[in-house]
């Protein structure tokens, strides 16, 4: 255990600023990209000159987005919450990202857990970050009652959601869409690449110095970087109290939700993951954020492959959990 201050994933590359053409690093042989979606902006950097594949690249995160984002009234995720109560036929896809859902809400004892959004929508926590009131204890209480990914029944494609409750995809979805658009780039051939959307992101093979691509974890509440990780073949997400909160009266309140207890998950003020895919480090970020202290190992040891970085409350960062 170390002291320190956590963590936030800053790319320690120079990404191009324009979201509407590719750059070329000079003398490097390395291509750059930016682009707006999943309400973040997306960097990319690579080897060579495919501007056919940056094209499938924004179009596969837009497809995504559209299909998956619960603030979309014609969206898949909404589709489904508004069936809820019937049975439904998903698509193969849909059905492919629910079950992961699932999986990791039952790998993490259901502290990650895909029926959280009505507890989301009751916090408010779609909207921008700003000072108001929690909602009131018998609120929270009463909706807990329409959270648990027990009640909810994939076989296959077949899905039934009970009446009340909702899926939220969004701890997901973003390191899904990571995971695509690294496949898009391996199928291109492309054997030098970095994906970064908003902290969601995929490393491969070596950066234009040759050597594994440096990723720079930066303190959330101040200046400077604290730890680099060197990445080649692996994926990194950040889950944080940082990104979605409000203030009220000196407290803070950010929107990982306790599916146990209604309210913002008290552990840890950021959570990393390292792991073999980023939609597998986008589930654990969440999940880790709600485990307590001194049953991070014991989870952990049933995930092979994945590491942590952690950051407490009290501002001391443990990475040897």
């Amino acid at each position: 255990m170390r002291r320190g201050l956590l963590l936030l994933l800053l790319i320690a590359l120079s990404f191009c600023c324009s979201p509407k053409k590719s750059e070329k690093a000079e003398n490097s042989g390395f291509s750059s990209f930016t682009f707006f979606t999943m309400d973040t902006v997306v960097e990319v950097q690579y080897r060579g000159e495919e501007p056919e594949v940056e094209g499938m690249v924004k179009r596969e995160f837009e497809r995504l987005y559209a299909k998956y984002s619960p603030s979309l009234s014609t969206s898949a995720t909404s589709r489904i919450n508004r069936g809820a109560g019937a049975a439904m036929e998903l698509d193969g896809e849909s059905a492919y990202l629910l079950s992961q859902a699932l999986l990791y809400s039952r790998l993490s004892e259901g502290r990650f857990d895909v029926t959280v959004k009505p507890l989301v929508d009751l916090w408010g926590f779609q909207g921008k970050n700003g000072d108001r009131p929690p909602p009131g204890r018998e609120r929270v209480l009463e909706t807990l009652k329409r959270v648990s990914y027990k009640r909810v029944v994939l076989e296959g494609r077949r899905l039934f959601l009970p009446e009340g409750m909702g899926i939220d995809l969004g701890g997901i979805a973003k390191g899904y869409a990571v995971d695509r658009a690294r496949d898009l780039f391996r199928r291109a051939g492309v054997k030098d690449f970095l994906i970064n959307a908003g902290g969601d992101l995929w490393a491969e093979g070596k950066n234009p110095g040759g050597e594994p691509w440096r990723v720079g974890v930066q303190n959330p509440r101040g200046e400077g970087i604290l730890r680099v990780l060197s990445l080649s073949g692996k994926a990194v997400a950040t889950s944080g109290d940082y990104q979605r909160f409000f203030l009220w009266e000196g407290r803070r309140y950010h929107h990982l939700l306790s599916p146990f207890t209604g309210y913002p998950f008290p552990f840890w003020t950021s959570m990393t993951v390292e792991a073999e895919s980023c939609i597998k480090a986008d589930a654990l970020a969440t999940a880790f954020s709600g485990v307590e202290p001194g049953r991070v190992k014991a989870l952990l040891d049933k995930l092979p492959g994945v590491r942590l970085y952690a950051l407490r409350p009290d501002l001391y960062f443990e990475d040897d959990l």
